[in-house]
């Protein structure tokens, strides 16, 4: 991993760690069912090699590749949530997917703009759910949004 592995989250129902690791624009999930001695790469998002360790913050935002993942969660349904703060988005990866479905923070995959909006994210920097995930609360530098 690089200086910046900023997310961890364990999802214990599904025996799943993941990792950010924002300095390679990447997200790893690692099966640790037979232990954390021995995990093994699972999912890998952001890239589709995990020896490529390019920085994309400063590229164009697509739907297959990270600006600068921070946090991490995953939903009461197993899809994982990545807060994207290299490119002011948030995406949703169905559960076993490593292309998203969704997109918060911009109108498209592709778009990264850094404008403050009530439909736009800038600076994002976590992301939680209720216990129920009925509710996300979105935090960035100066508020706090409900989703």
């Amino acid at each position: 991993f690089g200086k910046d592995a900023l997310g961890v989250f364990y999802d214990r129902l599904r025996s799943t760690l993941y990792i950010s690791d924002s300095s390679h624009s990447r997200v790893f999930a690692f099966d640790v069912s037979s232990g954390l001695t021995k995990p093994t790469m699972k999912l890998l998002y952001g890239k589709t090699n995990p020896e490529d360790r390019d920085d994309n913050s400063s590229g164009n935002a697509s739907i297959s590749n990270l600006g600068k993942p921070y946090h991490l969660r995953v939903d009461c349904d197993g899809n994982l949530w990545v807060v994207d703060n290299g490119f002011n988005r948030i995406l949703r990866y169905p559960a076993g997917s490593t292309i998203p479905d969704l997109v918060w923070g911009q109108p498209d995959f592709t778009s990264s703009e850094e404008e403050l909006a009530k439909n736009r994210l800038r600076n994002t920097t976590d992301l939680v759910f209720s216990g129920d995930c009925t509710v996300a609360f979105v935090a960035e530098r100066h508020r706090i949004l409900r989703f």
